[in-house]
């Protein structure tokens, strides 16, 4: 079973393909099918490798929140 992190991630390079070859297939016309999937493949993981990545500092250095005792 792939763990959560694994899932999204999957889910996230999908939905990055997906964007991304909507909008690079016009200037792409002259790749043949197997260049413009490679092509796509490695701009997605790029792109949600830094995503991830950006996400993940964001949480890290966001201000922590006090945590409230259940008696107040």
């Amino acid at each position: 079973m792939r763990r959560r992190g694994e899932l999204e991630r999957g889910i996230a390079l999908d939905i990055a393909k997906s964007e991304i070859a909507a909008r690079v297939r016009r200037v792409c016309e002259h790749f043949n099918e197997d260049e413009f999937a490679d092509l796509v493949q490695h701009m997605a993981e790029i792109e949600v490798r830094y995503r991830l990545r950006d996400d993940w500092l964001f949480v890290r250095e966001a201000p922590s929140q006090p945590q409230q005792s259940p008696m107040n």
